[in-house]
């Protein structure tokens, strides 16, 4: 097995199963490339992707409205500085039904690329 440290965009294209888009290679944000190769064909392509992680903890000695609306304000602000840092996505990871409804009327969408995941190192 060999890994190189580029990625062929019609090499990738052949093995994609289109099941999520076809990932950007012009885009900075992808800052690992790698392609797995064993006896002269691709095995695996793998890229790492910048992303960011929203976080928000409110008061919740506080009435809901408030907290709302200060969430609101938040979320609006936070979003712009995120997009002066080149980021184009903010995953957040929610648990409770009331306030995923609350991010998806604030413009989130339920992710389509499967069950999240995540490894510590």
């Amino acid at each position: 097995m060999i890994i190189t440290n580029s990625i062929n965009l019609e090499e990738m294209k052949a093995i994609h199963d289109e099941s999520f888009p076809l990932p950007d290679l012009s885009n900075r944000l992808y800052i690992c490339r790698k392609t797995a190769v064993d006896a002269g064909k691709i095995v695996a392509i793998g890229l790492v992707r910048l992303t960011a992680e929203g976080i928000l903890i409110t008061n919740q000695e506080l009435p809901k409205s408030t907290r709302a609306r200060a969430s609101a304000v938040l979320i609006e602000q936070l979003k712009q500085e995120t997009k002066t840092h080149g980021l184009d996505e903010c995953h957040v990871f929610v648990k409770n039904a009331g306030v995923q409804q609350f991010l998806e009327h604030l413009g989130f969408k339920p992710c389509q690329g499967g069950k999240a995941l995540v490894i510590h190192f």
